[in-house]
């Protein structure tokens, strides 16, 4: 004896019913797990391999930990003076993975490897909402856990990585939210955006991008425009709240407004100047972008070839051989080639190798590379910088010149946010002044404009094309890993150096020029200003009074040699040194 069920839905009202209950039933959908979870596996590795332990500052870190470790030692905020951002969100973080076992900056690394992640999975989810495929946007994510900048910064506490992170996930909800119209994503999205803004001020774009996205949709009529302008408002008034709580308590910063003064400079030296200024800035940027995100550019570019007409695909591929080709040879008569920008990246490390001897000096101690390699990789930035361009272009023609009418014009406003969100966030850094590290930001505008610019994405990009995005992402892939445990495997070396002279030999800090982070660690004064040494040389800018000891990558001249550190290289494969020097006070 057996019972048959009914399965026609149609058929039977309890079957109709019970599946209302439950929902349509569907395969589960492992891709959606998998792919994230395949990506976090790669992070944990990745940080595994450059071992991020080591209780010392890096770059500007160093005055973020001073804020954290003021938080949870003391239980209060005190800054420094030498901050220059809004940063609350950013220590609170920090501090969250210091209260388990005490302040240490192995504990703050960790919270910006996580942060790190979550920028990662981020940009999976960014460009899944513009609606690229899982695989796009996995290779997307990956590009960016690939990229040397965004892996070494997130070994660091410094603040690029976890506004990043906010950032991207606030662009996800209001995505979401302006293409659901639902409530709860755009106030998500406005949450973290005002956290955003409490970490840089810059992340007032986030919600600006928003405004104008909005209101390409929905129209000009009351209701739209209350809630375009109300993120923007809330972040400003954060943003202001915030600032007025520090000026009636603490104080603002000394160095806060730097920035503004920069640009008010930068504005007085006169219109034509700032305007070449800016436009430097800009191809330098293009150039950047370009290179990082080359590998997704190459996989769209058969679909962005397919779906122009023949004249304008012409014309196109002309013009970018003709600029790529008269730029590289203006760029190599000049001998000026990538990275142009200053900070992290240098031709064959990451850095900044903040000693005297490189950083000031410029003495040739560090790893140069093979001497072809800089036009190479600037030959790689200037096509990528093309294609970028061209995509660019197409975006912002599409944006202007469709009908308002017409069927397509549903979707303009992601391209509005994207093209925005780039603009309000480029203008005010391009006019000042950036480093390499303030790019980021648009990697996920900029991938996500490649995927749009494709408007035949499903086309299948061939086998070279794939062969070269592979080649190109394991290129920066082994860089990033390499160049990132060099990194840090040259700072521990360092700081075993620096623990010797004041820990075993007992000399005071105040007699050690050991490089940035640990003067300012130690020694920070914001009414220091350099003078020149005992042997007539102006002695380094980072509040060293006294350098009878230096701390180098190599010799330098009025010093000798008392000890040297080993520390073992990735890129190139060997053992390189750091050393201890001692001032020449008279004839040996």
């Amino acid at each position: 004896m057996y019972i048959q069920l009914d399965t026609d839905g149609l058929s039977s009202p309890l079957n109709r019913s019970f599946r209302g209950w439950i929902g349509p039933l569907r395969k589960p959908d492992y891709a959606a797990v998998l792919l994230p979870l395949a990506l976090s596996s790669i992070w944990f590795i990745m940080a595994l391999s450059v071992n991020p332990v080591g209780n010392f500052p890096l770059n500007d870190d160093w005055v973020y930990a001073y804020d954290v470790k003021s938080l949870v030692e003391h239980g209060k905020f005190q800054f420094v003076g030498w901050e220059g951002m809004s940063l609350i969100v950013h220590i609170l973080w920090g501090s969250l993975f210091c209260l388990p076992f005490g302040f240490s900056f192995t504990a703050l690394r960790l919270s910006n490897l996580t942060m790190g992640l979550v920028g990662i999975l981020a940009v999976y989810a960014f460009l899944r909402e513009a609606k690229a495929s899982r695989g796009a946007s996995f290779f997307g994510a990956f590009i960016l856990a690939s990229n040397p900048l965004y892996f070494e910064l997130s070994n660091t506490f410094m603040t690029d990585i976890s506004f990043f992170a906010i950032s991207t996930l606030s662009f996800c909800f209001f995505i979401r939210g302006i293409r659901n119209e639902n409530p709860n994503y755009i106030v998500a999205g406005t949450v973290l955006c005002c956290m955003a803004t409490l970490t840089r001020e810059l992340g007032l774009a986030i919600p600006l991008s928003f405004s104008i996205a909005y209101l390409i949709k929905n129209g000009f009529q009351k209701r739209p425009i209350f809630i375009a302008v109300l993120p923007p408002v809330l972040a400003g008034f954060a943003l202001i709240a915030y600032q007025t709580l520090l000026k009636h308590t603490i104080g603002i910063p000394a160095h806060y407004y730097d920035h503004s003064m920069d640009l008010i400079q930068r504005i007085s030296t006169g219109i034509p100047a700032t305007v070449v200024f800016f436009g430097q800035n800009f191809g330098a940027t293009l150039a950047y972008l370009g290179l990082f995100i080359l590998p997704l550019s190459i996989l769209f570019i058969r679909g962005q070839w397919k779906s122009a007409l023949s004249r304008n695909r012409l014309y196109a591929l002309v013009a970018s051989l003709s600029i790529i080709i008269a730029v590289m040879s203006v760029l190599t008569w000049k001998n000026c080639f990538m990275p142009f920008l200053r900070n992290i990246w240098f031709v064959m490390g990451l850095g900044p190798v903040t000693l005297r001897d490189v950083y000031i000096l410029k003495l040739p101690h560090l790893y140069a590379g093979p001497k072809v390699l800089p036009s190479c990789i600037t030959f790689l930035g200037l096509a990528g910088a093309a294609i970028l361009a061209i995509n660019l272009l197409n975006s912002l023609s599409s944006l202007i010149s469709r009908p308002r009418g017409s069927g397509s014009v549903k979707e303009n406003w992601l391209t509005g946010l994207l093209l925005v969100a780039c603009v309000v966030y480029f203008i005010p850094i391009g006019i000042i002044g950036l480093y390499d590290r303030y790019l980021l930001f648009l990697l996920p505008e900029v991938m996500a404009i490649t995927v749009l610019a494709a408007h035949r994405p499903e086309l299948p990009p061939g086998r070279f094309p794939v062969f070269v995005s592979a080649v190109l992402v394991l290129v920066y892939f082994t860089f990033a890993l390499g160049a990132t445990h060099d990194y840090l495997s040259f700072n521990r070396a360092r700081w075993d150096a620096l623990h010797y002279l004041t820990e075993d030999v007992g000399i005071s800090h105040e007699r050690i020029d050991g490089g940035f982070e640990f003067n300012g660690w130690y020694g920070y004064d914001p009414e220091y200003r350099p003078v020149r040494g005992a042997d007539g040389v102006d002695k380094s800018w980072w509040w060293v009074k006294d350098d009878e000891f230096m701390i180098s990558l190599g010799p330098v001249d009025g010093y000798e040699e008392v000890g040297h550190y080993l520390y073992q290289r990735w890129i190139p494969c060997r053992v390189d040194d750091v050393f201890i020097l001692h001032r020449i006070t008279g004839p040996k």
